[in-house]
């Protein structure tokens, strides 16, 4: 459907899953996440989990600030979160912010949030798969409004798809919801275009 292999897939409980999987894949006690607040809260919990630092750069309007995220780089960034469009602002970062991004970070991971992208103009998936330090987060929660079948996905390089699948929990994702999902995106594509426009 979206054109990318298996291996480059790690199948989660939700968009949650997938962001506390990318941040223990790579956090640990001595690390640092780039987060751009006002942001999803659970970033800040997912990383305090791993013992790693938050270090904030604010975003409270566009553009994305790059250039202020790129200096607070260091040899201690292990991630970096870009949600877009944001939560809770709407804010969107713009494709070669991205690609700038991926860039300037080669030894962190880019955890790029995605699960509000049906009510962007901009699809960042694309822009995602060309590094091999992007991992793309998506959902059904969303646009999709299948929230309570707890089912998302996050596509990247298939060593990062590997790291994230190795600390999965054992039965994260039940065959049921797994089931309805696959029929949701087999038939309800529709349903979430038109809700998203």
């Amino acid at each position: 459907r979206l054109g990318v292999a298996c291996e480059q897939v790690a199948v989660t409980a939700g968009g949650d899953d997938a962001i506390d999987r990318a941040c223990r894949s790579v956090l640990a006690p001595g690390k640092e996440i780039i987060l751009t607040p006002p942001t999803f809260e659970m970033f800040h919990r997912y990383a305090a989990v791993t013992g790693a630092s938050a270090v904030e750069v604010e975003w409270t309007q566009e553009p994305f600030p790059l250039e202020r995220v790129m200096s607070a780089i260091t040899d201690r960034t292990a991630a970096i979160a870009v949600v877009s469009p944001n939560n809770p602002t709407g804010l969107v970062v713009r494709a070669d912010d991205l690609r700038t991004l991926a860039k300037a970070a080669p030894r962190a991971l880019i955890i790029a949030d995605l699960a509000y992208t049906e009510f962007a103009d901009v699809d960042l998936q694309p822009v995602a798969l060309e590094f091999p330090n992007v991992v793309s987060i998506r959902t059904l929660s969303k646009a999709w409004g299948a929230a309570g079948l707890r089912v998302g996905y996050a596509m990247a390089n298939p060593a990062v798809a590997d790291l994230m699948n190795r600390v999965r929990q054992p039965f994260n994702v039940n065959s049921i919801a797994l089931t309805a999902a696959a029929a949701a995106l087999d038939v309800m594509e529709f349903v979430a275009r038109s809700y998203a426009e």
